[in-house]
């Protein structure tokens, strides 16, 4: 498994798979990209043909991206792995709505101050 090992939630991502079979046989593969989704087995493939799959992860936090390989009369290879990390999304705040933020904390100010004042 080859792609990259950390990203960001909700962008798509390339991964690219590779297996050879001792016999030449033409290969079938199955991806469990660990957030519950998989593509269940897909082919058949040339043996050490590179096939290339995108994935989309919706969530933040560490997933293992898992595939094996099984040949046309079904031996299976055993599971390789990637581990990935989908940090958090920034959250980039507009700039009307942090003047909004600013306005709202200067009142609150303002409004504590003369609290302040009248209980004194």
């Amino acid at each position: 498994i080859n792609g990259p090992s950390n990203g960001r939630v909700g962008e798509t991502y390339s991964y690219t798979f590779t297996a050879v079979d001792g016999n030449n046989d033409n290969l079938f593969y199955y991806i469990k990209w660990g957030d519950g989704s998989h593509t269940g087995w897909i082919g058949p493939y040339k043996s050490g043909e590179t096939i290339t799959l995108n994935h989309t992860w919706n969530h933040r936090g560490s997933f293992v991206i898992q595939a094996k390989a099984k040949d046309i009369y079904g031996l299976e290879s055993d599971w390789s792995t990637l581990e990935v990390s989908m940090p958090k999304n920034k959250i980039l705040l507009s700039s009307s709505l942090l003047r909004l933020f600013r306005e709202l904390y200067i009142q609150f100010i303002c409004h504590l101050e003369e609290k302040i004042r009248l209980s004194i």
